[in-house]
C-alpha cells in the first residue's frame, strides 16, 4: 500500500480522488477537485463516537440500516461539484444507497 499522502495542486476528478484513496493510508477529504489530508483525533473524541456507535448500532440493525463509523465517505453532490467527507459516524437507511466507497443519501451525520 502507498503511503505517501496526496497532496495536488491541481483539480483531481473524483474518480481519481476515490482511486487514489483506495492506495493510500490516511483519509482525505475531497473538495471540489482538491484533495485535502485529515488530521487524527484525540482519544476523547474517540471514545465519544465509539459510545454512540455502541448505542446506535442494535437501532439501526433493527430496521435495516447501516451504520458506519469513521471510515465511510459521505458524498455530496451540488451544482456541478461533489465533495467528500468522513463523519464520525454514518447513518443510511437507503436500501439502494449501497455504494462500497462512499455513501450519498445518509439519513444522520455525527
Amino acid at each position: 500500500m502507498d503511503t505517501t499522502p496526496m497532496t495536488h495542486q491541481e483539480p483531481v476528478s473524483v474518480q481519481q480522488y476515490l482511486q487514489l484513496e483506495e492506495r493510500t493510508e490516511g483519509k482525505h477529504e475531497y473538495l471540489a477537485g482538491q484533495v485535502v489530508a485529515m488530521g487524527g483525533a484525540s482519544a476523547h473524541h474517540c471514545l465519544i463516537a465509539g459510545a454512540l456507535f455502541a448505542i446506535l448500532l442494535p437501532h439501526a440493525r433493527s430496521k435495516g440500516c447501516q451504520l458506519f463509523i469513521a471510515a465511510m465517505k459521505v458524498r455530496i453532490d451540488h451544482e456541478g461539484d461533489s465533495w467528500f467527507y468522513y463523519p464520525d459516524l454514518v447513518l443510511s437507511c437507503d436500501p439502494a444507497d449501497r455504494d462500497p466507497a462512499y455513501t450519498a443519501h445518509p439519513c444522520l451525520l455525527v
